[in-house]
């Protein structure tokens, strides 16, 4: 059995929209093989965006920290351990707003200028930062470079406990040992997938090509990221046609 697991920003969702060729090859796609969701965001956003669209047959959410099956049946979760967490946004908060994911539940917001979200804010002070099932912490910079930097400072800090990614000007953090490569080979021994495809368009994704057996970025990727992946397309369709004769 194959399987695709998918970015979702600059991937499947492109310029505020999800191609509705996409979501037909994808569906044709699923008739004898699974296809899967591997995002930075939380699960609701997830259900958010693609309820009209198809059923995803897994979804490996917050940067490879929360693992769901198409049932949204927890898999697997790594949190952040709670010490770290507080100590990590009141370094860094006030410079550099942050925002968590809670588990299964609506982001939790720790500073009130975070835009509007698709699920219902929840604003939390210091005193009140959840203390379990913290599994991701982002903050958004103004620009790559300072993106760059931000990640560098996070990584000095406090490497010893966690890890940092990069997509485009956001940056995630997760618990020591997390990513979307991790959580790709978790799904490929779970279902017992015989190969594995990864696409995604940025740097967070670099840990996935590493992880699947084949990989795809994009002509708009960063150079970097296409190096690192094993062809460069235009689409997901365009994927998905390569990966069923891809024998």
């Amino acid at each position: 059995m194959k399987a695709l697991a998918s970015d979702f920003d600059g991937t499947l969702y492109v310029n505020g929209k999800i191609d509705s060729k996409d979501v037909e090859a994808i569906n044709q796609f699923q008739k004898d093989n699974l296809f899967g969701i591997c995002t930075g965001r939380p699960i609701k956003h997830m259900v958010y965006f693609l309820t009209d669209h198809f059923k995803s047959d897994f979804y490996i959410t917050s940067t490879g920290s929360y693992i769901l099956d198409k049932e949204l049946n927890v898999l697997y979760e790594s949190e952040i351990p709670y010490k770290i967490a507080c100590e990590l946004i009141k370094q860094f908060n006030e410079l550099h707003p942050m925002y968590l994911h809670v588990g299964g539940e609506d982001i939790y917001v720790i500073h009130e200028e975070i835009e509007e979200l698709h699920s219902p804010q929840i604003i939390v002070d210091y005193d009140t930062i959840p203390q379990r099932h913290i599994l991701n912490i982002s903050t958004r910079a103004n620009c790559i470079e300072e993106a760059i930097q931000i990640q560098n400072e996070i990584k000095k800090r406090f490497g010893q406990w966690i890890d940092v990614y990069r997509n485009d000007i956001y940056v995630d953090i997760v618990n020591k040992g997390v990513s979307k490569g991790k959580a790709c080979q978790w799904i490929k021994n779970h279902y017992n997938i015989d190969t594995l495809y990864g696409i995604g368009d940025n740097y967070n994704d670099i840990p996935m090509f590493e992880s699947c057996d084949y990989s795809f970025s994009f002509t708009y990727s960063p150079e970097d990221v296409q190096n690192q992946s094993t062809y460069v397309i235009d689409s997901i369709n365009q994927a998905i046609q390569n990966c069923q004769t891809n024998d």
